[in-house]
């Protein structure tokens, strides 16, 4: 291992060295986060401005030392004797005189006796070395197997039997469902001659095709063979034990199901060639897969038995539904029916692949079966590691905290041209997340004994280790992360995660979602067609642990990615919309409730940045149409691109809070184009922001309807175009902040762009052509307009409007500048230019043309207020009675 660190803590580790400078004799801290324990190796220290320490940990990786260290039986009562081996990629930096040395340091008995009696080197083969040491008692025996020496494993060494045979086999073969290779017992007796130095007597296969039982010639060959324990061959760790330990463990794993294993298929498409080349294709395919017939005990054993399951086709009954909690690859041949009663449940530690298949769930009323067709429960682990913050008096004081996130690739569970019919739900997705802050049990109060209460519910992180290394053959290495402080009492504990795939799937006729995710499941969807369901795709918040937003694991985006995909006919109900990312507006909201909903999102006084607890979604090139709502999103961070979306009732887009992207999108012949709004929370800065590029929307009743509350909306068009609508945008609220740059708005029936309550708008290089009225801004609002064009509009191109009641007081200033006006059409098109009627607002209007008429003025009409309306009455009145005098 390596470690860049600074020139000042080099020194200090050089000073800290023993056994000649090689050896670390007390704890050390490097660059602030390493820790270097007692008996750490310093191969090297650079000599640089920021030196690398090159160096050995105090043993073999913890996982693979805890899964191939041999340890005593409690039958076995006279073990006296041990093996020290090295690690062989480091075998060259490690001296076996170190690791004698500190043997002899660290092993002494009260009366300062060494524990070590007699002492053997043993010599391997390619300059391979072991350190046989015989100790006087047991306890001396299991004291060694917890010494930690730099760079090297401890074994035990059992008595000399009568026969000296060993039992050699893979470490993956502890795992029921590992497909370990098969063993050539002359392969392995040739490596446990050319490795261990071992002259091999006789050798033949064990109970198990992966186990093979060598005979020794001598005892030092039986001691060497031995020494091989956890060495590898052919990129396999391989586990030397004697005879008898593994002759009861071995023979259980042969009594597996019988399965009918068909070779039909390959045995058709390799029919044309000969006998030696058939089998030589054979031995390279391996095992064929496992067919399954039209009888449904052989589908649960075979899914038992292999990883690759095909169903034959045909229609098959599961009144119990069907449990999957093995990485197993399901592929229907033919058209397959699978008739459910009860929920298909994954819960897979190393991801599933469900291909070709038809799931058919109950026709049920949304108060009678509640279950969906496909509940995804698990598709990945993550170990969490976590310990106290720290003791006192030997006591962990405080809560549990994560140091450490460890994961081993992202497995998903993929369904492949399948199709799902009924059911409450169509697919299920549970991820590992919260719902929402609670108090949890590392927030709950500690008890008497906290470190016996956490140890209960703990992970091996070495058996996991190794599972994960015989499943994950695409990921070399485990990632892991490191939050940087101390834990004390350490523990892991998984974690489970969810990541599913829908490819070119078929989902129907679900009473409600279609596709529900919650708990932070992540989901990809390509080229699938959702349709008649009441809801489409629903999407709800979760809540992370706040000890695991700083691990990556827990940061990957984007959270939902839909590309490609068809939503159609989503009219279950009133609210039932195609995508809905935050489960918000289902059913309709006040102001209370969307308080409510808002309240535990935001972001507190604990530094939390502006969304953090927001979404990730992106939708590309799909196609939207015939719904009563097309996309609603709640704090969301969108992205949608190049979607298409017709016929849809209320609002094509419905936008609460959080950022939004969208470019080249379509979307035609909706209630509603697109609606944005901000929450009533003034603690976000931007609460809902919103861009917009080269969009087109076409026969909308309105375009735009854009409103804010307290928190900030802020809106910005590009190349936009609003062109058939009945009102082009609507713009509402103080703090509405509306920027259109090289937009088009054209053929509105009533208004281009209305703004009102206070909003801001301001126009760059826009045309707004042939509608009603083109810019109207109420009284109280602001406009900024430039270099934009106007022609055809029936109304007044520009008119800022007026209230009787408005202040004389100068408010706001709006500008008109540079734009061009066309000349007037048939009738009144295009020959109302501008008008003024407010009194609160300071409006200039500069360099305004119109081609042959030279500068544009605006048109001033100020309205009497009322103060003047009544003044006039009464001076009427005083003139009446006047007269009659």
């Amino acid at each position: 291992m390596k470690l860049r660190t600074s020139k000042e803590e080099a020194d200090a580790l050089a000073g800290g060295l023993s056994l000649q400078g090689q050896v670390v004799a007390r704890y050390m801290l490097c660059s602030g986060r390493v820790r270097l324990p007692v008996n750490t190796l310093i191969l090297k220290i650079s000599d640089e401005l920021d030196p690398v320490i090159d160096f050995l940990p105090p043993s073999l990786c913890p996982a693979c030392s805890a899964t191939v260290q041999r340890k005593p039986h409690k039958e076995d009562q006279a073990i006296n004797s041990i093996l020290v081996r090295s690690s062989s990629a480091d075998l060259s930096n490690v001296p076996m005189r170190i690791a004698l040395d500190v043997a002899q340091n660290v092993f002494y008995g009260n009366d300062h006796e060494h524990m070590i009696v007699d002492e053997e080197m043993l010599q391997l083969g390619y300059g391979h070395m072991a350190l046989r040491l015989t100790v006087p008692s047991t306890a001396s025996v299991y004291s060694a197997l917890r010494l930690g020496l730099p760079g090297c494993s401890i074994d035990y060494l059992p008595s000399t039997p009568a026969r000296l045979t060993v039992t050699v086999y893979p470490a993956s073969v502890h795992l029921p469902h590992a497909n370990s290779p098969s063993l050539n017992p002359s392969e392995v007796a040739q490596w446990l001659s050319s490795v261990g130095n071992c002259h091999v007597a006789s050798y033949t296969s064990g109970c198990s095709a992966h186990a093979v039982v060598a005979e020794l010639a001598s005892v030092g060959c039986w001691h060497r063979a031995l020494a091989l324990n956890g060495e590898l061959w052919q990129r396999t760790v391989m586990i030397v034990s004697a005879t008898e330990n593994f002759e009861s463990h071995a023979c259980t794993l042969s009594s597996r199901p019988s399965t009918r294993r068909i070779m039909l298929y390959w045995l058709r498409a390799l029919s044309g060639l000969g006998v030696v080349a058939k089998r030589l294709v054979l031995a390279f395919l391996g095992d064929p897969p496992v067919m399954v017939p039209s009888d449904i005990g052989s589908l649960e054993d075979a899914m038992r038995v292999s990883r690759n399951v095909i169903i034959v086709g045909g229609h098959y009954t599961l009144p119990q539904g069907l449990k999957i909690r093995s990485p197993v690859n399901l592929i229907g041949d033919g058209q397959v029916f699978l008739h459910l009663g009860s929920p298909v449940q994954i819960r897979s530690e190393f991801g599933a692949e469900l291909r070709n298949l038809t799931f058919l769930g109950e026709q049920t009323g949304e108060s009678d079966n509640r279950s969906a067709v496909i509940a995804v429960q698990c598709s990945y682990l993550v170990a969490i590691g976590r310990g106290y913050r720290c003791y006192s008096d030997i006591t962990p004081v405080g809560g549990r905290r994560a140091f450490a996130c460890c994961s081993w690739g992202r497995p998903s569970i993929t369904l492949t041209n399948c199709t799902i019919r009924g059911g409450h739900h169509g697919v299920d997705l549970r991820g590992g997340c919260g719902v929402r802050p609670r108090m949890g049990k590392s927030r709950r109060p500690i008890l008497a004994f906290p470190a016996t209460q956490y140890l209960e519910d703990g992970l091996d992180l070495g058996a996991w280790l190794e599972r994960n290394r015989n499943q994950h053959q695409e990921v070399d290495m485990p990632s892991i992360e490191f939050s940087g402080k101390r834990a004390y009492v350490p523990g892991w504990k998984q974690h489970v995660m969810t990541f599913a795939q829908l490819i070119d799937c078929e989902i129907s006729n679900s009473v409600t979602e279609a596709i529900n995710a919650w708990r932070g499941a992540r989901l990809e969807m390509t080229r699938c067609w959702i349709h008649n369901c009441g809801q489409g795709l629903t999407v709800s918040h979760f809540e992370t642990p706040s000890d695991l937003e700083q691990f990556k694991e827990f940061q990957l985006a984007p959270h939902i990615s839909i590309r490609e995909c068809l939503f159609e006919a989503i009219e279950g109900n009133d609210w039932s919309s195609a995508i809905s990312l935050g489960r918000f507006m289902t059913s309709g909201f006040t102001r209370s409730q969307e308080s409510e909903l808002t309240k535990g999102f935001m972001p507190g006084s604990k530094g939390k940045s502006a969304g953090q607890y927001f979404l990730e979604a992106e939708l590309l090139r799909n196609t939207l149409r015939c719904c009563n709502a097309g996309v609603i999103c709640s704090r969301t961070n969108l992205l949608a691109r190049s979607n298409q979306v017709e016929h849809v009732k209320f609002g094509a887009f419905q936008i609460f809070n959080g950022k939004t992207i969208m470019e080249e999108n379509q979307i035609k012949q909706c209630a509603i184009a697109l609606t944005a709004r901000s929450g009533l929370s003034a603690a976000i800065s931007w609460a809902a922001k919103l861009e917009l590029r080269s969009n087109l929307l076409q026969m909308c009743e309105v375009g735009l309807r854009l409103s804010s509350a307290r928190a900030q909306l802020e809106v910005n068009l590009s190349q936009d175009s609003l062109i058939g609508l009945g009102d082009g945008i609507v713009i509402q609220g103080s703090t509405s902040n509306v920027e259109m740059e090289g937009c088009r708005i054209a053929d509105c029936k009533r208004m281009g762009i209305h703004a009102f309550k206070e909003s801001n708008v301001t126009l760059r290089q826009c045309q707004i052509l042939r509608n009603g009225r083109g810019v109207v801004i109420a009284s109280g609002s602001r406009a900024d307009i430039s270099r934009s064009s106007f022609e055809g509009n029936t109304g007044w191109a520009v008119r800022f409007e007026g209230h009787p009641d408005d202040d004389l007081s100068l408010g706001s200033t709006s500008s008109i500048v540079g734009n061009s006006f066309g000349c007037p059409e048939k009738g009144n098109a295009g020959r109302k230019r501008v008008r003024v009627d407010t009194r609160s607002e300071m409006v200039r209007c500069l360099a305004n043309s119109s081609p042959g008429e030279g500068l544009v003025e605006p048109e001033v009409k100020l309205q009497k207020t009322s103060h003047c309306a009544v003044l006039a009455d009464e001076m009427a009145q005083l003139s009446l009675q006047t007269e009659m005098l």
